[in-house]
Formats: C-alpha cells, sequence, structure tokens
C-alpha cells in the first residue's frame, strides 16, 4: 500500500504542474497576441495617414518596419503556444503513465493480499500447521492450525517452538532445523501441546527465503501421531500370537536371524502338547483356546528372561535359547517345561492333563536358523512317536530316517497299488484255537529299491499325503474278492474278512459308497466284513464318525474297535461309537509277564471282559505268542484270540488249509 500511495502523490504533482505551464502559456500567448495587435493598429493608421496626407515615401520605412515587427509578433506567439502545450502534453502523458503504474503496482498488491487472505482461509480449516521462519529466526507466519499446539499464544520465534520439544535441546534443535533444511526430509519429532499431550509431527520444509514475497523458511508439520500408533500397533502384531500375546514364529525367525551372526551357542527347543485335538473337540474350541493360554502361562514360570518363549500356531510352542551353556540348559528346560505340566489344569472348573513331546538342538553343526529349526522339529516328532510326554535331543541317525520317510513319501505317489502291494491273511480263531472265524488282511510293500517296508513305517506316510484312499479302497476289493476264491475252494460261509480302516477315509466323501461298491462288485454280503477302525479315529468328531458307521451296520457290516486300550481309546468314547467287537492291545498280555503285575492285568482283563459282555460285544485278544497267555485269556472268558502262537500272516494259499480245518496251526511263513 505505500507503493500505491507514492505513485498516486507524484502524479498529482506532475498533474498540477502541468496545470500551470498551461496557464503561464495562455498569458503569455495574450501579452504576444496584444503584442501583435498593437503592431496591426500601427499599421493601419500609418496607411490612413498616407491615403490622408498624400505623402507616401515618407512612410514606406516605417511601414516596412512595422510590418515585420508584426510578423515577429506572430511567429514567437506561435512557438510559444506550441512550446507550452508541447511541456504540458509531455506533463500530462507522464503523470498519466505514473498513475497507470501505481494502479498496475496497486493489482499487484491487492492480489497478493487476495491470495494471501486465501491461504489464510484455507490453512485455517487445514489440521497441518503451517509457519514461514525469517532469517534471524523470527515467526513471519503461522496458520490458526497453530492453536492446536501452542493455544493461545503462539510462538514469536524459533526457540517457543523448540521448548515445545522436550526431548531435544536448542543444539539439536538448530542442528536439526539446519539438516531439515539442507537435506529437505521428512523428520518426526516430538511436541509437548499446551494441554501436555505428547503428539509427533512429521516436518517438511521449502526454502523460501530468495522469493521476494516470502523471504524465509516454509515449514509445513502434519500430525502423524495416530499413524505411528497405528504402525507400532500393526509391528507389534504382526509379531506376536494373537491368543496368548507370546511372540510368533515370525519374531522367532528374526531373533534367530539376528543372534546367528555372533559366535555365541544356541538351541532351539520345540514343544508338542499331547492330546490336544482331544480336548479341543471334545469341550469345545473355547476351551482350547483358553487351555493354550494357560499352557503358555505355565511355561512362562520357568522360561529365564533371556529366553524367548514363542508359539508357533496350533499347540506348538518353541523356546530359543542363547548362551555358552546353550546345549545343557534347553535340555534342562525341556525337562522343566514337562515337569510344569504334571498338575492339572483347571480349566473352567474341569480339571484337565495336558501333557508334551519336545524336541531339542544345538546350533552346532547348523549352516543357519532355519536347520536349527529343522532338526529341532524332527526330535519333537521323534518324541511324538513315544508313549506320554518325553524329550529327545537331535541326533545325526534322525535325518537318514527323515530322509527314508521321504523317499518313502516320493514312492508312494507313484507307485501302483495292484501290482506293488500284496495283503498277507491273519486268522481269528475261537478262544480255544479249534476253528477260525475272521481273517484279518494285512498290508505288505515290498519295494523294488528300499525294500520291505513295515507297515507303521508307509502307512502313516499315506496317511499325511491321502494315499491311504486308493490304498484302502484296492484292499477292500481284493480282501473280498480272495473270499470269494476261499469260498470257492470250500471255506465255510461264516468266516469273516477283517480290514482296517484309516481315519482319512472316514473323513472322505463317499467312503460308505465305496464300501458298498465293494461288496456288490465281489458278491459279498455285508456280514462277510468287519472294518478295524484305528485307535486314532477316536479323536475325529464322534457324530460324523458314528454317523458314518452306523450307515454301514445297517448294511450288516461289523464294525470293530482295534488296539482298544491305548491312545484315545476309552470306555467314555465307547458310548458314543457302534460297534461288534473290541480288539484288546498286546499291552495287556505283555502286562501279565511283569513281576508283581500279574493279579493287576488279569483284572482289568477281567473287567473289561465283564463290560464287553454287558454290552453284547464279544472281545478279541491279539499278539498271543506262548500257551500260558492263551490259557490265562480263555480262563478270564476272552472269546476270541489271535497270534503267532495259533497261526502267522502269511499268503491266501498258506491260510487256506487253516480255513479248511485241515491244520491247527499254521506254518511261520
Amino acid at each position: 500500500m505505500g507503493l500505491e500511495t507514492k505513485n498516486t502523490s507524484t502524479a498529482r504533482w506532475v498533474t498540477l504542474i502541468a496545470r500551470g505551464l498551461v496557464g503561464i502559456s495562455a498569458l503569455v500567448c495574450f501579452a504576444l497576441w496584444r503584442q501583435s495587435g498593437d503592431a496591426a493598429d500601427v499599421i493601419h493608421s500609418l496607411a490612413q495617414a498616407r491615403q490622408a496626407s498624400g505623402i507616401e515615401a515618407s512612410f514606406d520605412d516605417a511601414l516596412v518596419e512595422a510590418e515585420a515587427a508584426a510578423s515577429t509578433a506572430r511567429f514567437r506567439l506561435l512557438w510559444v503556444g506550441a512550446a507550452a502545450y508541447g511541456t504540458t502534453a509531455l506533463a500530462l502523458f507522464g503523470a498519466a503513465g505514473m498513475r497507470r503504474s501505481g494502479e498496475r503496482a496497486s493489482l499487484r498488491q491487492e492480489a497478493v493480499f487476495a491470495a494471501a487472505k486465501r491461504f489464510e482461509a484455507i490453512s485455517a480449516d487445514s489440521p497441518d500447521i503451517v509457519f514461514v521462519l525469517g532469517a534471524g529466526g523470527e515467526i513471519a507466519f503461522m496458520s490458526a492450525s497453530g492453536h492446536s499446539v501452542f493455544g493461545d499464544r503462539l510462538p514469536t520465534n524459533a526457540m517457543d517452538i523448540v521448548q515445545r520439544m522436550p526431548e531435544t535441546t536448542e543444539t539439536e534443535a538448530i542442528t536439526w532445523l539446519d539438516r531439515v533444511a539442507d537435506a529437505r526430509i521428512s523428520e518426526p519429532v516430538v511436541v509437548h501441546t499446551h494441554n501436555a499431550e505428547r503428539r509427533l509431527f512429521d516436518v517438511r520444509m521449502s526454502d523460501r527465503r530468495t522469493d521476494p514475497l516470502i523471504r524465509g523458511r516454509v515449514f509445513t508439520c502434519r500430525d502423524v501421531t495416530a499413524e505411528v500408533l497405528l504402525q507400532n500397533r500393526l509391528r507389534t502384531r504382526a509379531a506376536t500370537d494373537d491368543l496368548t500375546g507370546l511372540p510368533n514364529r515370525r519374531e522367532l525367525s528374526k531373533r534367530m536371524h539376528e543372534h546367528w551372526p555372533s559366535s555365541e551357542p544356541s538351541a532351539l527347543v520345540m514343544i508338542d502338547l499331547d492330546d490336544f485335538k482331544r480336548t479341543n473337540d471334545t469341550l469345545g474350541h473355547a476351551a482350547g483356546d483358553l487351555l493354550l493360554v494357560l499352557v503358555a502361562q505355565r511355561f512362562e514360570t520357568v522360561i529365564a528372561v533371556d529366553q524367548t518363549l514363542v508359539r508357533l500356531g496350533g499347540d506348538e510352542f518353541a523356546v530359543f535359547v542363547a548362551g555358552e551353556a546353550a546345549a545343557g540348559c534347553a535340555v534342562d528346560l525341556a525337562n522343566a517345561l514337562v515337569e510344569c505340566l504334571r498338575q492339572p489344569i483347571d480349566l473352567a472348573g474341569r480339571n484337565v492333563r495336558i501333557g508334551a513331546s519336545i524336541g531339542v538342538c544345538c546350533s552346532a553343526g547348523c549352516e543357519d536358523p532355519t536347520e536349527l529349526m529343522r532338526r529341532a522339529d524332527i526330535a519333537m516328532y521323534e518324541a511324538k512317536a513315544l508313549v506320554g510326554s518325553s524329550v529327545i535331543a537331535f541326533e545325526a541317525s534322525m535325518e537318514l530316517q527323515v530322509r527314508k520317510a521321504d523317499a518313502i513319501n516320493r514312492a508312494l505317489q507313484q507307485a501302483d497299488v495292484a501290482n506293488d502291494f500284496t495283503l498277507a491273511y491273519q486268522p481269528i480263531f475261537e478262544a480255544d484255537g479249534t476253528r477260525p472265524r475272521i481273517v484279518e488282511a494285512l498290508l505288505r510293500w515290498n519295494h523294488d529299491e528300499l525294500g520291505f517296508i513295515p507297515p507303521d513305517h508307509f502307512i502313516p506316510a499315506a496317511e499325511n499325503s491321502g494315499a491311504i484312499v486308493r490304498i484302502g479302497c484296492w484292499v477292500l476289493w481284493e480282501s473280498l474278492g480272495q473270499l470269494r476264491r476261499w469260498d470257492h475252494a470250500g471255506v465255510s460261509p461264516d468266516v469273516a474278512v477283517a480290514v482296517n480302516v484309516s481315519y482319512v477315509q472316514l473323513e472322505e466323501q463317499g467312503f460308505v459308497e465305496d464300501v458298498l461298491a465293494a461288496l456288490e462288485g465281489t458278491g459279498m454280503p455285508g456280514n462277510r466284513l468287519v472294518l478295524e477302525i484305528t485307535e486314532t479315529v477316536m479323536a475325529l468328531d464322534n457324530r460324523q464318525v458314528a454317523e458314518v458307521l452306523a450307515e454301514l451296520q445297517a448294511y450288516g457290516v461289523r464294525i470293530a474297535i482295534d488296539d482298544f486300550g491305548t491312545g484315545y481309546s476309552s470306555l467314555g468314547q465307547l458310548l458314543h461309537l457302534p460297534f461288534d467287537l473290541l480288539k484288546l492291545d498286546r499291552s495287556f498280555l505283555l502286562s501279565l509277564d511283569e513281576a508283581g503285575r500279574e493279579a493287576a492285568g488279569r483284572a482289568v482283563i477281567e473287567a473289561t471282559v465283564r463290560m464287553s459282555e454287558a454290552c453284547g460285544v464279544p472281545i478279541v485278544a491279539e499278539g498271543i505268542e506262548e500257551i500260558e497267555q492263551l490259557d490265562l485269556l480263555i480262563s478270564c472268558g476272552v472269546h476270541y484270540a489271535q497270534g503267532y502262537l495259533l497261526a502267522r500272516p502269511g499268503p491266501p494259499d498258506d491260510v487256506l488249509p487253516l480255513l479248511l480245518g485241515q491244520v491247527s496251526q499254521a506254518v511261520a511263513v
């Protein structure tokens, strides 16, 4: 506004001066005009005098002089007038130019002022704080949003802002300002507001010191408190198990990789809870989740501060141990973890017992954390194969077994079931051993390269890979077909064939249809088939299993529960499943041979027999190898017997004489 006022005042003075020149010019012209008029009058008087007196000669010279004077007066008049009007025109043109220049400057200033007002109005509604820092550290401008931090008293210089940064000293603040100004980077800073709130701001700077309208550094401060807190929560959540609050698998991997470059030894303890699935299925998933939380709390009571307890997922946990004595500490810790689960856990008023299978591996000989984890996992599965809670340390031989298992898996995927597998048959006799009533079909696999592979090695692998479904279907058709061929050879029509069924088959859609198709295709009635379900089936959804088994029973198929008395098998489970036979596990017979255990073993067998008789279900004792065992079982009331003492598994032609009653005991095959 100062420039506009100055230009207007100058134009006004120039205009006044021009008007004065015009007035002076008019006066001069008027005087010259009067002088010219006087000369004309003289010439006219002289002319009249010439006519009156007739004397011409005396006045000729005077007339010439008078005309010259008049001409000179007219020329002066024209020159002065032209000069006066020219000067006036220049003065007026200059005044007009200066006025227009002033108007343009005024318009520019009005535009700048309007833009400033518009920016101020816009920034007033923006949460970002914008301020201009002058060369001397003064605050030349701050947007209205600055009140959210500084209250009613906005800062006037940079130090007023630094005072709101409690985690930054004055020297650090100056250095920070220079660094932000030079690098033009985003730098989060902590600021305490006027009402003592702690907020984080992302600061960006634009150097406008050479701009004549700004002449300072423009800072834009964006409140990123919520964003940073969210990022922190996401990072924490990404590294934490949602259920137990423990670190998760990702965090374990991170900490192991961070520690690995050091030469300090370390060890990994892998933990898998025993029978957790049964608890989860029996009591519900909510109870299972609570059980995991309580188990984690138990584990934390024996974990040292420098050890990392994590939940890997499901019912698996792990502990990372580092230090010079990591190997010994890891084994001691594993035993302590098993011990802390000895006492039952109070689960919403119900006592639940849970065990743990633990594998331990040291970092010595491992190339990286991945190998350490893999070896600890191998040791854990070795421990899980044992009965009850146990701790197993990794050994090199275990890796050879894993490689062999991998070879078995590959061979299973490529196997031609009909040509690569065979069936051996073992009769089940009446307890006195005189008459065979059932023939159990036992799967055998003799691989060209791997040699003979025991069923307990390849059947779990077949279950895990799903190959057991097509293998089991072939076993059904082959065993029922063999039974038909035995019928044609004269075997009694009341002899049945028993086939083992995996839990994977029971869960497969269409299993009932597959069984019925095999019966119809071989022409065998349902009562000639016995399906033996393993203890693993007891861990499945009892309702689904019961529906499948009941549907098969409706067609005459008999159901036998194998390995009764071990693992998941229990009297409580039997109440929910339809069954026609109980196969007593051979572990009961082994207990009879232990010193001082014969009376207890006999009592258990007798109680089991009474229970089965009350249910109208006969009992089969398997694994009989000595005549004393058979005599004891007969005295306890067992109905059927199976074992090497009576007959070993063999091919169909070797079993046929037994089925025909031609011999009372099979020859070893």
